[in-house]
């Protein structure tokens, strides 16, 4: 008498199954082919995603995009959330003043359509577009930098005083600001001045410069070749362009020990991309050409707002992107990526990490402590440390190989619990997370014209990921809430779709299967459709329903945690079986903790 046929299962405990669309058909790894806005918990469990609801209450409208989104915590512990939105035109500023303003308020304006980047240094937000250089304090929108005099002063012998000049004396000047104490590169020298024991007035000229409340006024001693400051100086001024006289009567004894700036150290910065600080310096770029600001070269005024007309770097071919680990600044091109290591001017090195991987878009790269990542002009995510290059899409290579690389951002984002890179496809209204914890990419997530994305904080340890979304007329800054479940209150389904399981014996092509039942363990939300599909792609054939769900017949269900049954149809079998499961739109959070698909095999 022969023995009754034992009933097999295919099980998934915990729920962690990794997104991979690209694989083959036949592959026998438990995976997900398709599916879509579902997040696996760092336990396993399978849940739905989380939404993204309003920030703030602002709407940009439809003749603005959202481009970027930064945080700043100022050292006095306030946070500060900025975002970019751009027109055909116009590329505009605004920040939010967490727990003050309840909506974002306009700072700066620029005249070019280009998104800004930022940075921070020295308790200030620094801003690039290729066109501005700002900075922000908190208060004030100010130029990044001070333009310093266009000419010589010219001097004027003011009869007889106390300025020796036994054989020369040359002056120059500078503007300074006196909140930040930073002082703009010196005027170029006065001619020099031999007539003995006089007094002597210097003409300047003027800045528009509206930070510049004060001009700084220096003298060699007699003689001397070095600058220094005189002693009732530095002089206020009012910025209205208007030229300046000041009469210098000081001895040599009176001049301050302060030397004047050295020349090109304190200049403004050059127009440029992307600043990013690395060696206590911030780094720029425009076209090949990448800048960077002093730091032990600077004797006089603040580091971060001069950039040396020496300190630059030219690479032959045009930068599109730059990001910082704890060693290494990697420069982007198209064709490869450049790494300049060290932390002082003796010790900057330059060296290629990759002749191949670099990037279209300076918004695809992404740093986060001591990994960059970055969607390369191959439409590969890769990832590195800036010694090893690793690729982590390989598994969703058919997800992105037509991504639009002008629409598409990335950014790292973590809130203790999660550990994600997130690649936005603008052009394909999805979001590609990687979760860094559980080493796999999840299903992608339908977002509708997403723009941007962002990461930050609006409170200590309360991490926000920020979204841009262009919604018909309205264009309003998002953010992800992990308590709810609707993407500006409107709900979403989701579901999985596994790989094709096999219900026979490998070494034996004459066997098939039936699927005897599907049973899953999940919270009070009950799946809208659970269906099966023999034999064919998952990604492209029709699925079956399975019998209405049943209670597990050998114990009471729980509340919240139910196991139901779902019984196959044994009029249908096939070498393998692919399981869906669906969730309707709605306002709330399933999990999946677990399935088993039991199945039958016969001759």
């Amino acid at each position: 008498m022969p023995l009754p046929r034992q009933v097999r299962h295919h099980k998934f405990n915990p729920m962690a199954l990794p997104y991979v669309p690209y694989a083959s058909t036949s592959a026998i790894q438990p995976r997900l082919v398709s599916g879509g806005n579902v997040a696996i918990e760092a336990n396993g469990d399978l849940v739905r995603r989380p939404g993204f609801t309003t920030h703030t209450a602002d709407n940009f409208t439809s003749a603005f995009t959202i481009e970027r989104f930064a945080h700043w915590q100022s050292w006095a512990g306030v946070h500060y959330v900025f975002t970019n939105v751009i027109s055909s035109s116009l590329s505009r500023i605004y920040k939010q003043q967490v727990g003050t303003d309840t909506t974002f308020q306009l700072i700066f304006t620029s005249s070019t359509a280009e998104p800004f980047d930022f940075t921070i240094a020295n308790n200030n937000v620094f801003m690039a577009n290729g066109t501005d250089m700002e900075r922000y304090d908190g208060t004030n929108v100010r130029s990044w930098g001070i333009v310093g005099p266009s000419i010589a002063p010219t001097m004027t012998d003011s009869g007889a005083g106390n300025v020796p000049a036994s054989i020369q004396h040359t002056w120059v000047y500078a503007f300074g600001n006196s909140t930040t104490e930073h002082i703009s590169d010196v005027s170029l020298v006065s001619d020099a001045q031999t007539t003995a024991t006089q007094n002597w007035t210097l003409s300047g000229s003027g800045t528009t410069d509206d930070q510049v409340d004060r001009v700084h006024l220096y003298r060699t001693q007699d003689g001397g070749s070095i600058h220094f400051e005189w002693s009732d100086s530095p002089k206020a001024y009012t910025a209205n362009g208007s030229d300046f006289q000041h009469t210098d009567s000081n001895t040599d004894a009176q001049l301050k020990a302060t030397q004047s700036p050295i020349p090109t150290i304190n200049e403004e910065p050059r127009a440029g991309f992307q600043p990013t600080l690395f060696a206590g310096r911030i780094w720029f770029f425009k076209n090949d050409s990448l800048y960077y600001t002093g730091f032990e070269e600077v004797n006089n005024g603040r580091f971060e707002e001069s950039a040396p007309l020496d300190n630059e770097y030219r690479f032959g071919q045009q930068i599109t992107g730059l990001a910082a680990t704890g060693g290494f600044l990697l420069v982007f091109t198209r064709s490869g990526i450049f790494r300049i290591s060290g932390d002082s001017l003796s010790t900057f090195r330059r060296d290629t990490l990759s002749s191949t991987g670099g990037v279209h878009n300076r918004a695809t790269v992404a740093s986060a402590g001591d990994i960059i990542g970055w969607l390369d002009t191959g439409n590969i995510v890769r990832v590195t440390n800036g010694v090893e290059i690793k690729e982590i899409s390989q598994p969703i290579r058919s997800d992105i190989e037509t991504i639009n690389h002008s629409n598409a951002h990335m950014t790292f984002w973590d809130d203790g619990r999660r550990h994600w890179l997130v690649l936005m496809d603008g052009g394909g209204n999805k979001l590609f997370i990687y979760d860094f914890d559980l080493e796999l990419w999840y299903p992608p997530w339908s977002i509708t014209t997403p723009t941007a994305v962002g990461r930050g904080e609006t409170a200590n340890g309360t991490h926000r990921l920020f979204l841009g979304r262009t919604n018909g007329s309205t264009n309003v800054p998002l953010r992800m809430n992990t308590a709810t479940f609707q993407d500006e209150s409107t709900n979403y389904s989701a579901n999985i779709i596994t790989n094709l399981l096999d219900f026979t014996d490998p070494d034996n092509p004459r066997q098939v299967g039936q699927l005897e039942s599907i049973i899953v363990e999940r919270n009070s939300i009950v799946p809208s459709n659970v269906t099966f599909l023999f034999d064919e792609d998952p990604k492209t054939g029709t699925f079956t329903a399975a019998a209405s769900a049943k209670d597990t017949p050998n114990r009471t269900a729980g509340t919240t945690l139910v196991e139901q049954w779902y019984d196959g149809n044994r009029s249908d079998s096939g070498r393998r079986c692919s399981i869906q499961i669906t969730w309707a739109a709605a306002n709330s959070e399933f999990i999946l903790h677990a399935m088993s698909v039991g199945y039958l095999t016969k001759d």
